[in-house]
């Protein structure tokens, strides 16, 4: 049998409303994939954005500096104590380290040393 006669014998003519009926399944398929792939595109870029935005907020947050393990405010509160040797060794240790690396706290050891 030729290829012809094969399709014109495997031809069945459609129903009133068939194409019409399959044309809207065929676009309603397509909405579906579209929404599928532009919602996942669309949470994998808010993702990324927050993701971002975590290491900005990192980089740029005024987060108290902290030389030789001990944080500036800690080591304002016991200037006083550290100029008259009143602290502990331990402590003493840490906040020597820290003003030897944080200008700030070195200003602060000034004023309180003049």
């Amino acid at each position: 049998m030729t290829l012809e006669k094969q399709f014109n014998s495997d031809w069945q003519s459609c129903q009133p409303g068939d194409l019409r009926r399959f044309a809207h399944e065929q676009l309603a398929t397509e909405r579906r994939e579209f929404l599928v792939k532009s919602s996942s595109l669309l949470g994998g870029s808010l993702l990324s954005m927050a993701g971002l935005y975590a290491i900005y907020y990192q980089m740029t947050s005024e987060a108290e500096p902290d030389f030789g393990g001990i944080v500036c405010s800690k080591v304002r509160s016991n200037l006083s104590a550290y100029a008259q040797h009143q602290l502990d060794e331990t402590l003493s240790e840490t906040i020597r380290i820290h003003l030897s690396q944080c200008p700030g706290c070195q200003a602060a050891m000034l004023q309180i040393s003049s």
